[in-house]
């Protein structure tokens, strides 16, 4: 059993999404929301965020070189830089996904999604933390009692600068094994080829990658009014190289000088769920435990990454430092709500959440033979335990004043405990282990949303939208300057907006607009202790997000589709903060924020025979100038604008289906992050060189 909102019948064709925690049309969703279709992606092969955040309005992604698989989100420009909280949620179906102070974005291969939605703006009423600038929600498929089904795919590929043969492998079953009980069975292994080339090392292609995953689901329909979903996804990755390229040093493009044993990185995901809903009369419950699990490595060149290198040269008589890096998340969280209405005036959406969050982190530095990478002794070492905990209750009543005008309200308060437990520092740098004592904090945060909407029929709504968000504090507790906060607390936003939604001429014509100003609140921003020199976190700034966003789609009929957005975006500090650590005066640029980007995209579908039919596609993408993490001068880093162009083709006939694309033809080398304030300054992280590829499917 679904919990569908009553607003409209959901009808053939028309999009469906949870943003808003109960399955609606995507046209009756009164906020910003952005849906990616999970098969398109998989027929590119385009597996990663930083492989598709270019379609979609205002979203960024920048990797950050050397920080143990981290990289940073955006959303209209809410971002304090590298190395800082994530300031977007992440979900997994229902469950919330990664650390509250660390940005370990997850990878989810889309080869077994329905979709991914993006919420644009804060969403901290409903997802709770870390979710100030927006949310992305991964989306699998259920499994079906209808009918045994199965698909099988197999593709191969090629990267630009790379010499070897990419491949994937992809397979799906569903199986009812019953009318009322079904499972789906889903597995790929693929490996993409390397482009990178290390002449310190004399190794090519380093930074190939190979993943491989499976997922289980299950789905009981217990009775007319009770079901029972349970999931468990399983993906793992390891590159033995990065895909970071070096400047400076005699090196050219697409190329690092990162010292033997050093580079190899790899991340684990594994999520699991059992979903409950349950209808009494007029109250329909819903039950979501979840737990999950997230395990990230990486070794690093810290060599021209001060002060180390001189620092190993000074301790063991050698310039090499290499740095490991291991951490993970262990997080269970469990949400009850409840739908229903009062009258016929007044909906409902009512519920209580708890989480409970542990991040252990540890790092290594050590002197390394340059020509061998051999460990000779470590530098420092240090770990930073960190537990979280979180109790939260939320209602969400719409109140229906008119037939056609209607008005969101939105309420949450939270109960955060936060325990960063002692920081133990020890290695040949240190006289003796050090010990730094734990810290507790503990905050209440409330938020709101207010959502009036006006249908001025079933296919045009207008709506406005005051929405908040919150971000959890940051420790400081491996400084041992004790005149500086212990920890900082939380920062927030607040979001107000305008939108219109619509669809004319038979719905060959839709459209989705919306002009939106963010104030955000208590910066969490990195600066330096006066007494040490030593980094802390702190909140010491203010600044405001504001712009516009406009998409539409033609179908004029003939099998064609033309889609197309643009977004304006101007996110700045107003009230900044200059010091040794942190250059962010007042109209300085957030990190990662572009002022303009597009995209567009033609797709023609034809019949070729009675039984064959083919497709053509293009996608044209602008991502414009962007300016890196505040660093303790004003020379950010600068990250030019680029564009990119995919092309794409397919044949079906029956159950086969045989697709090829090229995604950025022109191999345009688009500067994604990286450089001061990176691990070391000197590397950068582009998009993916030209790729060729091509796909054989069937479904049985």
């Amino acid at each position: 059993m679904a919990q569908t909102a009553p607003a409209e019948v959901i009808a053939e064709g028309d999009i469906v999404v949870t943003a808003q925690k109960r399955e609606e049309r995507l046209q009756d969703v009164p906020a910003a929301v952005s849906v990616l279709s999970a098969t398109t992606l998989a027929t590119a092969n385009q597996t990663r965020l930083r492989d598709y955040f270019d379609t979609v309005p205002s979203f960024q992604v920048s990797p950050s070189p050397g920080g143990g698989n981290q990289q940073s989100l955006a959303i209209r420009g809410v971002s304090s830089g590298a190395y800082a909280n994530p300031t977007v949620g992440i979900m997994i179906d229902e469950v919330p996904f990664g650390a509250v102070t660390y940005d370990f974005s997850p990878e989810v291969d889309p080869s077994d999604l329905a979709r991914i939605e993006v919420l644009r703006g804060p969403q901290g009423t409903l997802y709770g933390a870390s979710s100030i600038g927006g949310l992305v929600k991964f989306v699998t498929l259920d499994p079906s009692t209808s009918d045994v089904s199965a698909r099988a795919e197999a593709g191969v590929n090629t990267i630009s600068h790379g010499d070897k043969l990419g491949y994937s492998v992809k397979g799906s079953l569903n199986l009812p094994l019953s009318s009322t009980l079904a499972v789906r069975i889903s597995a790929f292994n693929r490996e993409d080829p390397g482009y990178i080339d290390n002449p310190t090392t004399g190794r090519e292609d380093v930074n190939s990658l190979r993943a491989t995953g499976a997922r289980f689901s299950a789905l009981w329909n217990a009775t007319d009014n009770i079901s029972v979903k349970l999931n468990a996804l399983y993906q793992r990755s390891r590159a033995d190289g990065s895909s970071e390229e070096i400047h400076g040093f005699g090196l050219t493009d697409y190329q690092q000088n990162y010292i033997a044993n050093t580079g190899q990185s790899g991340k684990t995901i594994q999520s699991y769920s059992a979903i409950i809903n349950a209808g009494f009369g007029a109250v329909d419950v819903t039950s979501v435990s979840g737990y999950s699990h997230y395990k990230v490595f990486s070794v690093q060149d810290y060599t021209n990454n001060a002060p180390w290198g001189a620092r190993a040269q000074l301790l063991f008589g050698t310039p090499g430092a290499s740095s490991r890096f291991n951490a993970g998340v262990d997080r269970f969280t469990q949400e009850v709500r409840a739908t229903f209405k009062t009258g016929e005036a007044l909906d409902w959406l009512v519920g209580a959440f708890y989480s409970n969050e542990d991040t252990p982190i540890f790092q290594s530095i050590a002197a390394a033979n340059v020509t061998t990478g051999a460990i000779l002794g470590d530098i420092l070492n240090f770990d930073i335990p960190f537990k979280q905990k979180e109790f939260a209750v939320f209602a969400d009543p719409t109140l229906h004043l008119f037939d056609r005008f209607s008005i969101q309200f939105g309420a949450r308060y939270s109960w955060l405990d936060a325990t960063f437990d002692s920081v133990r520092q020890e290695g040949r740098l240190l006289a003796a282990p050090v010990v730094l004592p734990a810290i507790t904090q503990k905050a209440n945060v409330f938020t709101y949303l207010v959502t009036p909407q006006f249908k001025v029929n079933r296919d045009l709504m207008i709506y406005g939208r005051v929405a908040t968000g919150y971000r959890p504090g940051r420790s400081n507790s491996f400084n041992p300057d004790l005149t500086v906060p212990r920890a900082a607390d939380a920062d927030t936003t607040t979001n107000y907006e305008i939108g219109i939604k619509g669809a004319l001429l038979s719905n060959m014509l839709s459209f989705d607009a919306s002009l939106y100003h963010i104030d955000w609140k208590d910066i969490q921003i990195t600066l330096v202790s006066v007494n040490n020199g030593i980094a802390y976190t702190a909140n010491a700034a203010r600044a405001k997000s504001q712009g516009f966003e406009l998409s539409s789609t033609l179908r004029p009929g003939g099998g064609l589709t033309v889609a197309g957005w643009l977004s304006f975006n101007h996110a700045v500090v107003t009230e900044g903060v200059v010091n040794a650590a942190t250059f962010a005066p007042a109209g300085a640029r957030l990190p990662f924020s572009t002022k303009f980007t597009a995209n567009i995209s033609a797709d023609q579908k034809f019949e070729i025979s009675g039984d064959l039919t083919g497709s053509v596609g293009i996608t044209f993408g602008h991502t414009g100038k962007r300016f890196g993490t505040f660093i303790g001068n004003p020379n950010r880093s600068v990250y030019p604008a680029f564009n990119k162009i995919d092309l794409r083709a397919g044949l079906e006939y029956g159950p086969w289906a045989f697709n090829v694309y090229a995604r950025n033809i022109g191999d345009t080398h688009g500067l994604l992050g990286g450089g001061a304030g990176s691990f070391p300054p000197s590397a950068f992280t582009y998009i993916q060189p030209r790729s060729i590829g091509a796909s054989l499917s069937r479904t049985f």
